[in-house]
């Protein structure tokens, strides 16, 4: 089954993702992107989405 991803947080996301492994001196890129959203919405599964069509390997690590 094909889920929908938004183009609009698709690009958002691998221009993020694309940005901090560039190298460029003129182009700053925050580490951390936020992304909000009440609870349920799907932010954690429209990542996921995008991370495997993007082939981006996911290390998930304890705030705590």
């Amino acid at each position: 089954m094909a889920y929908y991803i938004s183009p609009r947080f698709l690009n958002k996301l691998a221009v993020h993702i694309t940005k901090n492994y560039l190298d460029l001196p003129q182009v700053r890129m925050p580490l951390i992107l936020g992304i909000h959203g009440r609870k349920g919405e799907g932010k954690t599964f429209q990542c996921e989405l995008v991370y495997a069509r993007m082939g981006v390997e996911v290390v998930h690590i304890s705030g705590g």
